[in-house]
């Protein structure tokens, strides 16, 4: 019974993934697949690294490891589920996709965060770093794929 709930778990993963890169230029997808996985890893990394230093506390390196997993995980399927077709559907738009790309982002990301919240009150410092960590997310991925279609 557990290889068949793991091959299922691994065939809701990858479902998404093969589906995009079916339906989807390869660069663009591999541009938000990477920054998925990349950019939580490197952000709970960083945020266990500044927890170790400012509260001195030890740095936790498998508490990081599973938090940017379980992260990363919920990154590509709100990614490919919610944010590639949004953008798809802003690049036929006459807008600027370098200001409109990270404001649907944001407000993608403040959806799911307050879906997943169960309706406490969110911080200042809370809404401003959802705020921050999307725009440079979007930005990051713009830039990949930029750099991806010189391939």
């Amino acid at each position: 019974m557990n290889a068949i709930g793991g091959a299922l778990g691994l065939l809701l993963l990858f479902l998404p993934l093969a589906l995009a890169y079916w339906l989807v230029e390869w660069r663009l997808v591999t541009a938000f697949l990477s920054t998925a996985i990349l950019f939580p890893f490197i952000g709970v990394v960083l945020i266990e690294l500044g927890i170790a230093v400012f509260k001195a506390k030890e740095f936790d390196w498998e508490s990081a490891k599973f938090s940017a997993f379980i992260l990363a995980i919920v990154s590509i399927y709100v990614y490919m589920i919610l944010v590639l077709p949004a953008f798809l559907f802003l690049r036929t738009l006459p807008i600027a996709i370098h200001w409109s790309f990270p404001a649907m982002v944001t407000a993608i990301v403040f959806v799911v965060f307050f879906l997943l919240k169960n309706s406490r009150p969110a911080d200042a410092a809370t809404i401003t770093m959802i705020t921050i960590c999307s725009f440079l997310h979007s930005w990051i991925i713009l830039g990949v794929y930029s750099l991806l279609k010189k391939i």
